[in-house]
């Protein structure tokens, strides 16, 4: 379907959202972990 021009636009759009999301997830991804490490050895307390 990339092939085809009428799809192209709508096929850029849809990476370029893609990639949004992608760097979302990496940043709430690197958030959970920094919090983990912070708190970790206070789980057992």
């Amino acid at each position: 379907m990339r092939e085809l021009p009428e799809y192209k636009e709508l096929c850029k759009r849809y990476d370029e959202e893609e990639k949004k999301l992608e760097q979302y997830r990496e940043e709430c991804k690197n958030e959970a972990f920094e919090l983990f490490t912070k708190w970790f050895y206070s789980l057992w307390d």
